[in-house]
């Protein structure tokens, strides 16, 4: 079985420690989605990611964004089957999630339960509000090291 193709419409990757009594992110790959690249510069990304996430066993949790108005999309799944695929713990955050109907904030979620069911956590998460900060920063410090 070959193991799944990561492209670059996959999502931001941390890592986290503490430093100072203060959690800390560092951001190794953009979101992708928003890039405006060509196909081979999507492709060596790709590349780059993969082997990063396969060859770094340091990396105790990978942390997906995804937006939350569009739940399990193509892109999104891919990332999934790689990280299972590859045995790697992960974590995800619907970001965008205050912009829902009550009715799409329980579709989204029920979405995102089903297709992701090895994930540690799913953060329902607002920038605006901050309303999920609290219960995103207490799941990361469970893997900090």
């Amino acid at each position: 079985l070959d193991p799944p193709v990561l492209t670059l419409e996959g999502p931001l990757i941390l890592r986290a420690s503490h430093e100072d009594d203060e959690l800390r992110l560092e951001g190794i790959a953009a979101a992708f989605r928003e890039v405006d690249a060509v196909d081979e510069q999507k492709a060596a990304w790709g590349h780059l990611l993969s082997s990063y996430i396969e060859q770094r066993r340091s990396i105790s949790l990978v942390v997906l964004l995804f937006d939350a108005r569009h739940p399990a999309m193509e892109s999104d799944r891919a990332m999934l089957g790689f990280l299972e695929y590859h045995e790697r713990p992960y974590g995800i955050v619907l970001t965008k999630f205050d912009k829902l109907t009550q009715k799409e904030m329980v579709k989204t979620r029920r979405i995102m339960e089903s297709c992701a069911a090895k994930a540690k956590f799913i953060v329902n998460y607002s920038s605006f509000s901050g309303k999920g900060k609290s219960e995103l920063l207490a799941h990361l410090d469970n893997y900090i090291r």
